[in-house]
C-alpha cells in the first residue's frame, strides 16, 4: 500500500532545498555540465513485463544519458512554479498514480494534489 499522504500545505524535505541550490549553481557556473540522475530507481525495471522494459531501453530513440545542468534547472524550477501556483489551479482536476511507480514520489504528488485549489479533484492510486 502507498505511504499515508503528506499534512496539506506541508513543506518539502529540507535537503530539497539544499540539492535545488547545488544544481541552480551548477546550471550558471557549468550549463553545459551533464548531470547524473537524482532518481537511482531509473536502474530498475520500469514495468512488470521484463520483455517490454527491455524493450524501451533497446529503442535508440531513447535516451538514457544524463540531462544538461541548464535544462535540469529550469524542469525543476518550472516544478516548483506549478507547485507554489497550485492554490489558484480553478479547473477540475484528475490524478492518477501508480502505486508501484518508482520514478515519482508517491507523497509529493499528493502533496502537490492536496494543494490545488480546484473544488473538483480526484485523486486515484492505481
Amino acid at each position: 500500500p502507498p505511504p499515508p499522504p503528506p499534512p496539506p500545505g506541508a513543506p518539502p524535505p529540507p535537503q530539497a532545498h539544499a540539492n535545488s541550490l547545488t544544481r541552480s549553481i551548477r546550471a550558471a557556473v557549468a550549463p553545459k555540465s551533464v548531470m547524473k540522475y537524482a532518481n537511482k530507481n531509473l536502474s530498475e525495471p520500469l514495468t512488470h513485463d521484463a520483455a517490454s522494459d527491455d524493450s524501451y531501453r533497446a529503442d535508440p530513440l531513447v535516451y538514457l544519458g544524463g540531462l544538461r545542468a541548464r535544462f535540469t534547472s529550469e524542469v525543476l524550477a518550472a516544478m516548483h512554479a506549478a507547485t507554489r501556483a497550485a492554490p489558484s489551479f480553478s479547473a477540475p482536476i484528475l490524478v492518477m498514480f501508480g502505486t508501484e511507480n518508482k520514478l515519482n514520489s508517491y507523497a509529493d504528488a499528493q502533496r502537490w494534489f492536496s494543494a490545488c485549489g480546484s473544488q473538483d479533484k480526484t485523486f486515484v492510486p492505481v
